[in-house]
């Protein structure tokens, strides 16, 4: 084999150079796909659906953002529907001029949303404090600039920094100290800048779909449909997912609520849990604190048109001049 194509292409017959080139091209082009597609990608692009061995893994809080839920967290809920939809309302709502307005995304996640503002024309940027996350969105959106920090401290941005601040995706639940996420946010935001919030009725609001896509085969996990919907399942080609609020009963004393996810190896059995602490005082509460603060009420929208869900909401305040 080898000795058949070391005398084709040390032939000199004239009439085999267009296949020559060709040929030479063809093993070219293989060659460099090869090393995109295979070579040259991160570490966690090679993990493909649920590869953990352990029979049981529990991961709590920040130390769920591994490889393996960051590679899977966009398809899991729908990011670019959601950060869409957001950014939709927001600029309907707020009128921003792509020459004046700077926009932050807290818990910027995988940078789709900072990604799209860039795209549209804005200046953005998004804080982070989960390390594989930042990774995932340098990789995927190299121009769109992420920070890793906390929010909760107060010197991560200079005074009067943005127009907008971005707090969704239940991330203002993630907070114990909200009074603290206030008052920074009130001094980095400039005069008659906003601060956008993912609020939820805490007795009323339902689990959604993971992907609320209907090409997925998920069910509602209750009898009643008019009862609050706290736990869904969702079945993928390589696991089942379980998604679960757990209120207790003395939610009112403790605003504590826990949220685990669960996924099920479908070849194995093998199970892995991410418990996230929310900490999900009622809507009144949380207003009633930005209002400590100064903050005025600008507008709100229901979410309904976007997960089909009335009773979880997007709030915009205000800082005052």
């Amino acid at each position: 084999m080898l000795r058949n194509i070391i005398d084709f292409y040390t032939s000199k017959d004239s009439s085999k150079t267009s296949l020559k080139i060709l040929v030479s091209a063809a093993v070219i082009y293989a060659s460099v796909s090869y090393y995109f597609r295979y070579l040259n990608k991160p570490e966690y692009e090679y993990i493909e659906g649920f590869t953990q061995k352990e029979p049981f893994v529990l991961k709590t809080d920040d130390g769920c953002f591994d490889e393996f839920y960051t590679l899977i967290y966009d398809e899991l809920y729908n990011t670019n529907k959601r950060v869409q939809w957001e950014l939709y309302r927001v600029l309907k709502m707020t009128q921003p001029s792509t020459s004046n307005s700077t926009f932050l995304y807290v818990g910027s996640k995988t940078g789709f949303g900072v990604y799209q503002l860039i795209e549209a024309g804005y200046t953005a940027y998004g804080v982070e404090n989960c390390p594989k996350m930042i990774e995932y969105s340098e990789q995927q959106y190299p121009n769109a600039p992420i920070i890793e920090g906390d929010v909760q401290q107060p010197l991560l941005f200079e005074r009067n920094s943005f127009t907008h601040i971005m707090c969704t995706d239940f991330m203002i639940y993630k907070m114990k100290n909200k009074e603290q996420f206030f008052k920074n946010c009130l001094q980095w935001l400039k005069p008659n800048g906003y601060l956008i919030l993912h609020l939820v009725e805490r007795s009323r609001f339902n689990a959604i779909s993971p992907t609320h896509d209907e090409k997925r085969d998920w069910e509602r996990i209750t009898k009643d449909p008019k009862s609050q919907l706290l736990k869904t399942e969702t079945v993928f080609e390589d696991y089942t997912f379980v998604q679960q609020y757990h209120i207790p009963v003395n939610v009112d004393e403790t605003n504590c609520v826990l949220f685990r996810e669960t996924f099920t190896d479908r070849s194995n059995n093998n199970v892995r849990q991410n418990e996230h602490n929310l900490y999900m005082e009622n809507i009144r509460t949380i207003l009633e604190i930005a209002k400590s603060f100064g903050y005025l009420f600008h507008s709100k929208t229901t979410m309904k048109k976007y997960n089909d869900e009335e009773h979880q909401y997007m709030y915009i305040l205000e800082k005052p001049m």
